[in-house]
């Protein structure tokens, strides 16, 4: 993964701990926390770097993956990658339809090593979708069920997402989400 994710972990920590903390988590993930943004870095830094924080903060990894996608999405917008966002739609609604179409094809120009996920989202409803995640890297819906909250904080609305199925393919990684809007 980029060193952008890296970062954004180091900041997700730094904004509810010291950097005590923080350095005592990559201290035991055994990485080098001097991360640039557009560098690819090992998946397994990571990995490392979120089991880490689940033994130092006491949370299970799969929470402190959730909590990160949801930070994820401020703290590339305040990183100037908001753009992107804007870009997807101005309502929450367009963006989940575009979720497919444009996101990470904007962005694989500018991070060629970069390895994204595939979406599919079906509009079930006025205010109920159907997102199908696609990934070569197991472990990370927990990491994209906290991205869909998120992204309903960032648009200012209130939602329900939902893992419903979750399995291993040949290819990695294949996750349904459903989120219902709640205003």
């Amino acid at each position: 993964m980029y060193g952008l994710v890296n970062r954004a972990v180091r900041g997700m920590v730094l904004r509810h701990f010291d950097e005590d903390t923080w350095q005592q988590i990559a201290d035991a993930a055994g990485v080098d926390d001097d991360f640039v943004d557009m560098l690819a870095y090992p998946d397994e830094d990571t990995y490392a770097l979120v089991a880490a924080a689940s033994e130092r903060l006491g949370q299970s990894p799969d929470q402190i993956l959730r909590g990160f996608g949801s930070h994820w999405i401020q703290f590339t917008a305040d990183e100037g990658y908001g753009g992107l966002v804007g870009m997807m739609g101005s309502t929450l609604e367009d963006f989940l339809i575009a979720l497919g179409h444009d996101l990470h094809g904007r962005i694989v120009t500018t991070m060629p090593a970069l390895k994204p996920p595939e979406f599919e989202t079906e509009r079930l409803g006025d205010k109920e979708f159907r997102i199908r995640y696609f990934s070569e890297r197991s472990g990370l819906t927990s990491m994209v069920l906290g991205l869909l909250e998120g992204l309903a904080l960032k648009y200012d609305r209130k939602a329900d997402v939902r893992l419903i199925e979750e399995r291993a393919t040949d290819l990695g990684c294949e996750a349904l989400f459903e989120m219902t809007l709640l205003d």
